[in-house]
């Protein structure tokens, strides 16, 4: 079980880490998934935070607007009490990624995005390279 202060050192952040850059979001939530079961305290909160952001993403690359949506919203819920940065990861800039990645769909009313049990609802964004960021790591 990782130590807070050792989390960033974990063989599953780190390949989290870089399926995240590589777009593979999918693989970067089950890395960090894996990592979450194994962490104890107030860093639960933070890998979990961290799972949503990749679930977001994954949920725009697969079609899911209200997916992608609803793990906007319980990714900020999640990482506000960390503050502007934790363990070396800038969650601001992880923020504004998320944020930009999602703009379309943000402010849209519920009913109008499109997701799994409401396909042809009419607000579906494509993903594109443009909406991919980089995770906003640095080892401390």
């Amino acid at each position: 079980m990782p130590e807070n202060r050792d989390l960033t050192e974990d063989a599953r952040f780190l390949a989290g880490a870089a399926h995240f850059d590589r777009g593979e979001f999918f693989e970067a939530h089950e890395e960090w998934e894996a990592l979450w079961h194994a962490t104890q305290g107030e860093a639960r909160n933070f890998v979990q935070g961290l799972i949503q952001v990749t679930s977001a993403m994954h949920q725009l690359k697969t079609g899911n607007m209200r997916g992608a949506r609803q793990l906007h919203d319980s990714s900020a819920e999640l990482l506000a009490p960390y503050g502007a940065s934790c363990m070396g990861v800038d969650l601001k800039r992880l923020k504004e990624g998320l944020d930009n990645a999602l703009r379309e769909i943000l402010d849209e009313p519920w009913d109008r995005l499109a997701g799994r049990h409401n396909p042809d609802a009419p607000v579906k964004v494509a993903y594109t390279a443009d909406r991919a960021f980089p995770f906003p790591w640095k080892k401390t």
